[in-house]
């Protein structure tokens, strides 16, 4: 089920008893739901990012070496250099590689990365054709418009975390007893931390081989 912001706000709105209130405005509540929503993000990411992975492409131009990242990257999961009908990893190079690169090959075996400022993708050698498809960890997108929805990663039930930690904030500008919500938030944290176990346990994460197979 996918909750809107509107069913957030709503929600939220329940769960503090401040249904018919305007002690606090739509817009001050959207700003607590983004907040928490972000921090909610961050904790699927942290314990198993492949929940949130993307995909974009990057066309690549001749002589350009330097390349704008999509606005909501995050970090990188895996950059794969395609040309020809061939895609092949890339990987970061080491700064003190960097100086005999100067061009690629058809089959774009030697092109690699770095990434720069957090926003910007350098590769080398110089690429002349092809693309490069990226597969990253978005940064969470905050909820603008009442029919915005909550990322489809997040199963039904976690979205409550949210909720917990906006009615706690309110709870504090109303200068009310927050024991409750706050023991309800650890509780339902604990709960979180079960749910957030790798749901693709059938083909779980191997190392990946990268030496080349014995003649």
């Amino acid at each position: 089920m996918a909750f809107t912001l509107l069913d957030m706000r709503n929600r939220c709105r329940e769960r503090i008893d401040m249904v018919n209130s305007q002690f606090a405005s739509d817009a001050e509540i959207t700003k607590l739901i983004n907040v928490a929503y972000a921090r909610l993000h961050n904790i699927f990411v942290g314990k198993y990012e492949d929940y949130t992975v993307t995909n974009a492409t990057i066309p690549l131009v001749a002589g350009t070496n330097t390349y704008t990242l999509p606005t909501d990257f995050f970090k990188e999961r895996q950059f794969n250099y395609v040309s020809g009908g061939t895609t092949t990893p890339m990987r970061r190079f080491a700064f003190g590689q960097y100086g005999p690169m100067r061009s690629v090959g058809a089959g774009g075996g030697d092109l690699q990365f770095r990434i720069l400022n957090g926003n910007t993708l350098y590769v080398a050698p110089t690429p002349s054709t092809g693309s490069i498809e990226i597969w990253y960890v978005p940064q969470c997108t905050p909820l603008v418009l009442d029919t915005d929805t909550l990322a489809t990663f997040i199963p039904y039930g976690a979205e409550e975390y949210i909720i917990y930690d906006v009615a706690i904030n309110l709870a504090l500008k109303e200068e009310s007893d927050i024991s409750a919500l706050v023991a309800m938030k650890r509780d339902f944290e604990r709960e979180l931390e079960a749910m957030m176990m790798n749901r693709n346990i059938s083909y779980p994460d191997k190392v990946a081989d990268v030496e080349p197979a014995s003649a």
